[in-house]
């Protein structure tokens, strides 16, 4: 964070964002930093259902909780600074993210394997994008083209077999773009 903070606009890319719970995650955090207001989120996947989802977010309560049986005690525990209710409204058995998260959200509809990267961003998250394909490596040039000089990678195990980038030693999930080029990955 103290890097992006430093940035006087960020640009965020959720690539394979699904249901959209990372997405939320990463607004819920940008807005605790205090950064939110200067920050673009664009939330992407190829399935319609699941980006529909994503833009809607809304979750039942049960599923929210369902992560763990002290889920609040936890968010607070791992850094929130605030109620994670104050994030949401609940109704009907349901969580709605607050439409003030969802202002600096751009949905759309993009495949990792066939379209090509759109913009330059600070952070891409895409954890669960390279656990699934055969193009691991194509998607993976794909999403870490996009990062700009000094960006970092939110990913699985995957993208750590990925040359060019280097894990930061207090978050091995988190890999850095070391040079500015890609180099072959490795199977």
């Amino acid at each position: 964070m103290p890097i992006l903070q430093t940035y006087p606009s960020i640009k965020v890319w959720v690539a394979g964002c699904s249901s959209g719970e990372e997405l939320w995650s990463l607004a819920v955090l940008f807005a605790e930093e205090k950064i939110a207001d200067r920050t673009v989120f664009y939330a992407t996947d190829i399935n319609a259902e699941a980006l529909r989802a994503a833009e809607n977010g809304i979750y039942p309560l049960e599923r929210m909780a369902g992560f763990s049986p002290n889920f609040s005690q936890n968010y607070l525990a791992a850094g929130g600074r605030r109620s994670l209710s104050d994030y949401y409204h609940a109704a009907y058995g349901a969580a709605k993210f607050l439409q003030t998260l969802k202002l600096r959200v751009v949905f759309a509809d993009h495949s990792l394997t066939t379209d090509s990267v759109f913009l330059e961003a600070h952070l891409v998250s895409c954890r669960n994008v390279l656990i699934y394909s055969i193009a691991r490596c194509r998607i993976a040039h794909w999403v870490f083209s996009a990062i700009r000089s000094c960006g970092a990678v939110f990913s699985g195990w995957a993208a750590r077999r990925v040359c060019g980038f280097r894990s930061m030693p207090t978050a091995s999930r988190i890999s850095i773009r070391a040079s500015g080029f890609i180099r072959r990955c490795e199977r």
